[in-house]
């Protein structure tokens, strides 16, 4: 049904209503699903990469090659991060505009409210994309504490 022919109050303000939740939904997850995760893989990439070069100073030019593959496996995840933030921030942008524009369609009668729920069900899907890259940054952090905690405990 069209948004002119939903006669009933009561439909009306319940729809509104799953309206304004979902838009709201939507603007905050632009900040809340992606901060918690992103910050603790940014704060373990960055801390690992930054122990890897205080060590480097500290020990000079002789260094086993552990600790130079640790120091670019922290490298790795921190740009992996920083690839997946940017995915995640344009997903996020771009669902909440397509959400914006199926919405003013459905309020000048272009399409109809069934429309309108399927399209943003659709859209509203996990991205393998962004959790790969998560997994990827993680898996980066890990290798590079294992690998470097090989390479400075061995000395």
């Amino acid at each position: 049904m069209k948004y002119s022919e939903i006669k009933e109050s009561n439909d009306l303000q319940a729809k509104l209503n799953d309206i304004d939740r979902r838009w709201s939904s939507l603007a905050e997850f632009a900040w809340e699903h992606e901060t918690t995760v992103i910050q603790h893989l940014f704060i373990l990439n960055g801390g690992g990469l930054a122990a890897s070069l205080t060590y480097i100073a500290t020990k000079g030019t002789n260094l086993p090659c552990c600790v130079a593959i640790a120091l670019w496996s922290f490298g790795a995840g921190l740009l992996l991060h920083l690839l997946r933030s940017t995915i995640a921030y344009y997903r996020a942008e771009g669902l909440f505009r397509k959400y914006k524009f199926d919405l003013t369609q459905f309020y000048a009668d272009k399409i109809e409210w069934e429309e309108f729920l399927s399209r943003d069900d659709t859209r509203s899907g996990p991205s393998c994309v962004l959790h790969s890259l998560a997994w990827a940054s993680a898996i980066s952090f890990i290798a590079g504490l294992i690998i470097g905690s090989i390479g400075v405990l061995g000395n």
